[in-house]
C-alpha cells in the first residue's frame, strides 16, 4: 500500500511512448504530495529520439529498474535544456509534470485503465471508525496482547455501489534475535461498482467521501493512499497503487472522536442511508458541496471571501432544493409579456435583459425560507432572525458592489467574523438535513456544533 502523506520517492528507470516502443529514454521520476510527479529525461545523444513527442503526450509508459510497470498520464513539458560535450556531442534534459502517476501496470490509453475496486485511506479514518481488533492485558505476570482483524462492513449505496469499511493488518516480523513486536491496524474505504469503472468514475466518488468525511469530522480531511484492483482471470489480482498532487497538506494531528461531529459507531445502523442519499444528491448539490468544502483547504482565504463564499453557496441549495421561482411561470409570462409590451421600443431591449432574473426569489427571500426548518431551540444563536438576514443581504451586497451607502451597515471585523461562523452553521444544518438524518437527530446533532465549534456565537 502506498502512502500520500509526507511520502517522497523516486523511480530510476526507461521511459517510452505507446505508439513507439522502440525508443526508450533513460530518465528519474520523483513525486512529492505537494507538486505531484516530475520527470526528468536524459536523451543522449540528442536526435537519438524524436523528442518533441514527448513535450506534452497524454501517456507515457516506464519500467523502473526493479521492475515495476508505471504509466504516466496528462503530462506536459516543464523546460527543455540541452548541453554541449566536449567531444561535439549534444545530450538533452526534458523536464515534464506529470498529473497522474500508475505504479503495477501500464495502459496505453487512459481509457484502458478500468479498475473493480478501489481501496482509499483517508487522514482521520481511523480516528472516525474507531474500531480495534486488540485485546491487551497487562498484569504482574506480563503483556497478552491478541489481535484479530475486525469484520469489513459493507453496504450498497446504490443498485450498481457497494462501498466496503475494511482492514489492512501488518503483522509482526519473526526475528532470530526478536527485540520487538509490533502490529498495525489501518482503516480503509473500499469502493466496489458492479462492473469494472475507468479513473474518473472513482476520483468522483474519492471526492464525495472525502467530503462526507469533512462533515462528520468538521477538520480537514486528504486521501493518504488510493490503491485499485483489477481482477485477471485464472491469475492474482493486478494491484496499482495511484498517485496525484494532493497540494499541502495542513496537519497530520490526530483527531479524538470525541471532537467529530458524529462518528462510524453513532451512525453505523443507518450509515447505507446517509451514504445511499449523500451520493444520490451528490450531482444536484455539487455547485454546494464546492462552494462549502473548498474552504477547508485555502488557509489564508480572506474572511470577506469566505463569507461571500458560505452565501453563494446558500443561494445554490436553495436554488437547487427548493422552489425557483415567485410566482408560476405563466403568470409570470404574461406579466413580462405586459410590461415589456407597454415599454418604448427603444427601451425594449434593455428591459428584457434586467428581467431576466426578476422571477427568481431574492437572497432576503431564500434565507428566510431556508430558516423555517432552522430548530426553534437553536434560536438563540442566531439571536434574532431578522436582523441575521439583513445583516447577510446588506453585507453581501457591500462587498459584491461595494456600495458606499451600504458601508456603514455591512458587518466588519469581529462582527463579520460571527456573521459568517452563522451562515457556516447553517450549511452544516443543511447538509445533515440533507443526508437523511430525522428532525430530532438533526437537531441533536447541529446542537453539539454549537457547543463545539459556536459556543461563542451565545454571547
Amino acid at each position: 500500500m502506498s502512502v500520500f502523506l509526507g511520502q517522497i520517492f523516486e523511480l530510476q528507470g526507461e521511459w517510452w511512448l505507446p505508439e513507439n516502443p522502440s525508443q526508450k529514454v533513460k530518465g528519474a521520476l520523483r513525486f512529492t504530495p505537494k507538486e505531484g510527479g516530475i520527470l526528468r529525461l536524459d536523451v543522449f545523444p540528442s536526435g537519438s529520439v524524436e523528442i518533441e513527442h514527448f513535450q506534452q503526450p497524454q501517456i507515457i509508459l516506464g519500467v523502473s529498474i526493479d521492475g515495476r510497470k508505471v504509466t504516466l498520464h496528462t503530462c506536459l513539458m516543464k523546460e527543455m535544456v540541452k548541453h554541449a560535450l566536449a567531444d561535439g556531442t549534444q545530450t538533452t534534459v526534458l523536464t515534464l509534470y506529470v498529473g497522474v502517476i500508475l505504479v503495477g501496470a501500464q495502459f496505453k490509453k487512459i481509457e484502458d485503465a478500468k479498475f473493480d475496486s478501489m481501496f482509499i485511506r483517508f487522514q482521520h479514518l481511523d480516528a472516525w471508525v474507531n474500531v480495534s481488533g486488540f485485546n491487551i492485558d497487562v498484569s504482574a505476570d506480563g503483556i497478552s496482547v491478541k489481535y484479530q482483524r475486525p469484520k469489513d462492513y459493507v453496504f450498497e449505496v446504490s443498485e450498481k455501489l457497494k462501498l466496503h469499511i475494511s482492514y489492512a493488518v501488518h503483522y509482526p516480523t519473526i526475528s532470530t534475535i526478536q527485540n520487538e513486536a509490533c502490529i498495525t491496524q489501518e482503516a480503509w474505504i473500499g469502493i466496489i461498482p458492479s462492473e469494472p469503472k475507468p479513473l474518473d468514475y472513482y476520483w468522483d466518488i474519492i471526492y464525495s467521501l472525502q467530503n462526507f468525511l469533512i462533515l462528520a469530522t468538521t477538520a480537514t480531511v486528504y486521501p493518504l493512499s488510493v490503491s485499485g484492483r483489477i481482477k485477471v482471470k485464472d491469475q492474482p489480482n493486478i494491484s496499482v497503487d495511484i498517485y496525484r498532487s494532493i497540494g499541502s497538506i495542513e496537519s497530520s494531528e490526530s483527531l479524538h472522536p470525541s471532537d467529530m461531529l458524529f462518528t462510524f459507531n453513532n451512525v453505523s445502523e443507518q450509515l447505507h442511508t446517509l451514504m445511499a442519499n449523500w451520493f444520490a444528491k451528490s450531482d444536484t448539490l455539487k455547485p454546494f458541496y464546492d462552494l462549502y468544502f473548498g474552504t477547508y483547504y485555502v488557509s489564508e482565504m480572506y474572511l470577506t471571501t469566505e463569507f461571500l463564499n458560505y452565501v453563494q453557496a446558500l443561494e445554490s441549495y436553495h436554488r437547487r432544493t427548493k422552489s425557483n421561482v415567485e410566482i408560476p411561470e405563466d403568470q409570470h409570462r404574461k406579466r413580462f409579456e405586459t410590461v415589456v409590451t407597454g415599454a418604448p421600443p427603444e427601451y425594449k431591449e434593455w428591459l428584457v435583459e434586467k428581467l431576466r432574473y426578476s422571477n427568481e426569489p431574492n437572497l432576503r427571500k431564500r434565507l428566510k425560507e431556508i430558516l423555517k426548518s432552522f430548530p426553534a431551540s437553536l434560536e438563540p444563536v442566531l439571536k434574532d432572525r431578522r436582523k441575521f438576514v439583513n445583516d447577510v443581504c446588506v453585507t453581501r451586497n457591500y462587498l459584491t458592489h461595494y456600495d458606499s451607502e451600504l458601508e456603514h451597515q455591512a458587518a466588519k471585523d469581529r462582527e463579520l467574523f460571527a456573521l459568517t461562523s452563522r451562515v457556516k452553521l447553517l450549511l452544516q444544518f443543511c447538509m445533515l438535513k440533507e443526508l437523511g438524518f430525522d428532525p430530532q437527530n438533526v437537531e441533536k446533532l447541529t446542537a453539539r456544533l454549537i457547543n463545539m465549534r459556536y459556543g461563542f456565537l451565545y454571547h
